[in-house]
């Protein structure tokens, strides 16, 4: 029986094990096909954190982090009264993928999120990554509302 403890943590204590885990993840996996290497600006994202833009959460097993999910938290830039968190990264370990640790780390985030004045929440997927939409987001009760092109130069 796994564990787990999810809690609101600093990006600036995890932000060191969650780069080891993703770049893990992307050398054993399909996610990496067709992108450059990952490689996080994480003095960007620290900034934001110490100005209140960063909402993050993990998931931990016996100490060990196994997910994570943060979001960047700031105004609507074309509607100005309403306040959006825009989910930067979801990442669950690859073998404990499937048993529910995403959606939670989602839904404990709802909250936070609400006592921050967030309206609405967007969370983006990169479809040539995996090729099919994760039945995670409607469960959650996320809708689609928007469809983003690429074209790469």
């Amino acid at each position: 029986m796994l564990q787990l403890v999810i809690t609101h943590e600093p990006l600036a204590l995890c932000y060191e094990s969650f780069d080891e885990m993703a770049k893990d993840y992307y050398r054993t996996t399909e996610a990496s096909l067709g992108v450059p290497p990952l490689d996080f600006n994480w003095p960007h994202f620290l900034t934001l954190e110490r100005t209140g833009h960063i909402l993050c959460m993990t998931c931990r097993e016996g100490g060990l982090l196994i997910g994570i999910v943060f979001y960047i938290v700031q105004m609507h830039p074309q509607h100005q009264t309403w306040k959006i968190a825009l989910c930067n990264t979801l990442a669950v370990a690859p073998k404990f993928r499937g048993k529910g640790i995403g959606r939670r780390l989602m839904e404990c985030a709802e909250p936070l999120l609400r006592l921050q004045g967030v309206k609405r929440i967007i969370h983006g997927f990169r479809m040539d990554a995996y090729g099919t939409i994760p039945t995670l987001f409607d469960k959650s009760g996320y809708s689609i509302s928007e469809v983003a092109y690429k074209k790469d130069l």
